[in-house]
């Protein structure tokens, strides 16, 4: 889903790519109860 004109990310960035697109999945799941919080997801992106 990356702009196939841009260079291969390294495998470091990639794994940062895939831990965003699996927080922001999980910010969009149809319950609110299974959804995480602001806190848990600031968490998430800071680690």
């Amino acid at each position: 889903m990356l702009d196939p004109r841009l260079a291969t990310p390294s495998c470091d960035v990639q794994d940062k790519l895939i831990s965003i697109m699996e927080v922001a999945f999980s910010c969009l799941d149809a319950d609110p109860e299974f959804r995480p919080t602001m806190q848990i997801t600031c968490q998430r992106l800071c680690n």
